[in-house]
């Protein structure tokens, strides 16, 4: 639920940027709404700040206890960025599908993800090191989505299409 960034300082002080609305939506409902449309069943939910209020909000909200076999909260207020939110999930052994999917708290999207999973799946089989696929939508440089500050810059092998740099 928490993007390790400052970029909504000093809004994210009192809240978490998944609990922000977007058109009177709450960050965190468009994840789960993509999620449920997927057709995932488990969700946890990482959760470093604003613990409280994010896990208040979704337990209160039974529309979502309906739609996953397990939607929880898993709390870590001294955890500093993803790479170390996964050890955590990896140390509390509480994930065990292989592939499982790795969202921010603050993605607004509506895309099928079934070809990128299976996508995923034959790679993986091909290469059993092959640990993560990336989903990546580029943008026009026109567009006034993308931040200007936000330079990413992602080389693909094109015969592979393993990623060789990503630096931002």
């Amino acid at each position: 639920a928490d993007s390790f960034s400052r970029d909504f300082t000093p809004i994210t002080f009192d809240h978490s940027k998944s609990m922000l609305p977007l058109v009177n939506v709450k960050m965190i409902d468009y994840v789960l709404e993509l999620l449920c449309i997927n057709n995932v069943k488990e969700v946890f939910i990482f959760c470093v700040s604003h613990c409280d209020a994010l896990e208040s909000y979704v337990s209160n909200n039974t529309n979502w206890e309906v739609q996953f076999t397990t939607l929880r909260i898993i709390k870590s207020p001294r955890c500093n960025g993803t790479g170390q939110a996964l050890r955590e999930l990896d140390d509390l052994g509480i994930i065990r599908s292989d592939p499982f999917i790795l969202i921010n708290g603050d993605v607004v999207a509506n895309v099928n993800l079934t070809k990128a999973i299976e996508y995923h799946k034959s790679k993986r089989k091909e290469y059993p090191t092959m640990i993560m696929t990336l989903i990546l939508k580029e943008l026009d440089p026109c567009s006034n989505i993308k931040p200007i500050s936000d330079n990413l810059l992602v080389g693909i092998n094109p015969k592979t299409h393993q990623i060789v740099t990503f630096e931002n």
